[in-house]
């Protein structure tokens, strides 16, 4: 058992290490390409959480709707030595990404847009520059940059990506996990059927990102936005929730609220985190794209883990 117990922590480490290279690198250079290699990047995270609860439901189903401890024990074991060998695999083919003629074509491209834009915005500066300003002493006026609208506007999506995550978490799984159905037509398929529910609807926003805006949006309407996700929160703890001494009354009885509130929470979770990933850092200057990348996948990471911890805190209250 110790010797398990040691090669499982081993392989965690490993995996971590993996992820970490699979994830931040993996942003950081879709972050030097156009936009929609950064939504393909969140497009491949939303498939990868479909097909584990396909995986789910089909263990649900083989099982004949009961799962035994000794065939929890195997799939468990099953599904993290394949999720080991994924993640590895990943690293490994991020790591030498950048190596690919088509990366260093499409970074060719996207320098040569950087440059006319670059001379763009130089002459639209010239064009807005008065000569003198008598109010202060005939100094001349100075055009905005725009490093501070990309600060301000930086900060922005970093917040949206986080936002939306901890939205997200603190009510999937922790909350909609305890969610019943009122009839139980469904027995001990419920609940891969909601996780099955929240992937494709994820998996639809993210792939909506890449079709709508069509225009970068401001990085505080996203903000806003990310924020009235929490709404969602009041609404699933008003369902058919069966932990004991849950306080909060049961308003949303019928079996179709679950479904419509989970899928609305899936898709706006996509949809504004894909936008926020792929346009956060297509807005910095071109050397700064590939450390805004990594900022927006930290800020993606720490969005998951204060939303895990917060939904832990709510939980708790409410029960």
């Amino acid at each position: 058992m110790d010797v398990v117990f040691a090669q499982t922590l081993g392989v965690i480490v490993v995996v971590g290490l993996a992820t970490a290279v699979a994830q931040s690198g993996g942003f950081a250079l879709a972050s030097r390409l156009p936009p929609e290699f950064a939504q393909g990047a969140m497009s491949g995270q939303a498939v990868s959480g479909v097909v584990v609860s396909l995986v789910a439901l089909a263990t649900t189903a083989y099982g004949g709707g009961s799962v035994s401890s000794s065939s929890s024990a195997k799939g468990a074991q099953a599904y993290f030595y394949v999720a080991a060998a994924v993640v590895l695999g990943c690293a490994a083919t991020a790591a030498r990404l950048d190596k690919t003629p088509a990366f260093e074509e499409l970074t060719g491209v996207e320098r040569h847009r950087d440059g006319r834009r670059s001379e763009m915005n130089a002459l639209l500066r010239d064009d807005d520059v008065d000569e003198y300003d008598s109010d202060v002493e005939g100094a001349p006026l100075r055009a905005s940059t725009g490093v501070e609208d990309f600060g301000d506007e930086s900060r922005d999506y970093r917040l949206a990506v986080a936002l939306t995550f901890i939205a997200s978490l603190c009510a999937f799984p922790a909350i909609t996990s305890s969610i019943e159905s009122s009839h139980g037509a469904m027995g001990a398929f419920w609940s891969p059927v909601l996780f099955l529910l929240f992937n494709l609807g994820d998996f639809l926003g993210r792939h909506l990102a890449g079709m709508y805006p069509k225009t970068p949006p401001r990085g505080a309407s996203l903000r806003r936005a990310a924020t009235l996700r929490f709404a969602f929160i009041p609404f699933l703890a008003a369902c058919n929730v069966t932990t004991p001494n849950w306080r909060v009354p049961t308003v949303f009885a019928s079996d179709f609220f679950p479904f419509l509130f989970i899928s609305a929470l899936a898709v706006t979770n996509g949809w504004l985190a894909s936008v926020a990933m792929m346009h956060g850092a297509s807005r910095a200057p071109l050397s700064k794209r590939q450390a805004e990348g990594v900022v927006l996948s930290f800020a993606l990471v720490a969005g998951i883990f204060l939303g895990t911890a917060l939904s832990l805190f709510i939980v708790f209250i409410l029960s």
